[in-house]
């Protein structure tokens, strides 16, 4: 790959990058890290400027996204099983997908964006539920910037040592895409579930003070217990059960505006 870039400069970024979103595994992290490195000088006789290597990546990127957008809205779900086997996605994934942009639509695809592993498949499905196509490329590309001038810029840093950014990558990787997972799996089971993290943690200070190693044992406790309490209450106070986020924020709202008002009382 470093021959191919070296050799071939934008043209070569764009292309990888059009392949790594259009669902075919080449790493970004690879490509984009290798390119700011070539715009910092790291293969003598090389050219590129790190500016264009940002704007090849995120043009290569955008295409490859509406490739595998437009497989997914004109081939549909026929298309993803007959060719499943060689994208690893199955007819339960597949299934789990749609639905999850048919409830979320934009807001997957933008965060999509950002997040390693995920970022490569999310268009698939977005075309197979439907998403406006202006729409799509909009929050592509706006999930796109980031991703590719983070990278861009941390092999330009790296320099001649850019591949120990692409080693420090593999596990951070392997981790968001795990927690990613299961923080959608968990959302769409049970919706989102607001104000937990405001209110636990100024309860716990509230309580126990600013020291951490009372603060935090005390709001993994104070969270669990609220949550759990919460989740019994919206079974139990009507005939149908209420959504946990319902209630959360009820508590949490009034929460929020009376710290805004202690706060007030100490500028």
């Amino acid at each position: 790959m470093q021959h191919l870039i070296s050799s071939y400069g934008y043209l070569a970024i764009f292309v990888l990058m059009v392949a790594e979103s259009a669902c075919i595994p080449v790493p970004s992290e690879l490509i984009m890290t290798l390119g700011g490195a070539l715009a910092a000088g790291a293969v003598p006789g090389t050219s590129l400027n790190l500016v264009g290597v940002i704007v090849a990546g995120t043009a290569g990127n955008v295409v490859g996204s509406y490739l595998a957008w437009a497989a997914g809205r004109f081939g549909g779900p026929a298309a993803v099983r007959r060719w499943g086997g060689w994208l690893r996605v199955g007819d339960r994934e597949l299934d789990r997908a749609t639905g999850w942009f048919v409830r979320y639509g934009p807001r997957a695809v933008l965060i999509g964006r950002l997040l390693p592993v995920v970022r490569t498949f999310i268009s698939l499905p977005a075309g197979i539920a439907r998403m406006d196509g202006v729409r799509f490329g909009l929050y592509t590309t706006i999930g796109c910037v980031p991703w590719t001038t983070a990278l861009a810029v941390a092999g330009y840093l790296a320099g001649a040592h850019w591949e120990s950014v692409v080693s420090g990558l593999r596990l951070p990787t392997l981790i968001v895409a795990a927690a990613t997972l299961m923080t959608a799996a968990a959302v769409a089971v049970s919706g989102i579930i607001g104000w937990v993290g405001l209110l636990i943690p100024h309860a716990a200070r509230l309580l126990v003070g600013p020291d951490f190693g009372r603060l935090l044992p005390l709001a993994m406790l104070l969270g669990a217990a609220f949550l759990l309490g919460v989740d019994t209450l919206c079974r139990t106070i009507a005939t149908i059960e209420v959504p946990p986020g319902v209630l959360t924020a009820l508590i949490g709202t009034p929460f929020f505006l009376w710290l805004f008002a202690l706060a007030r009382r100490t500028w």
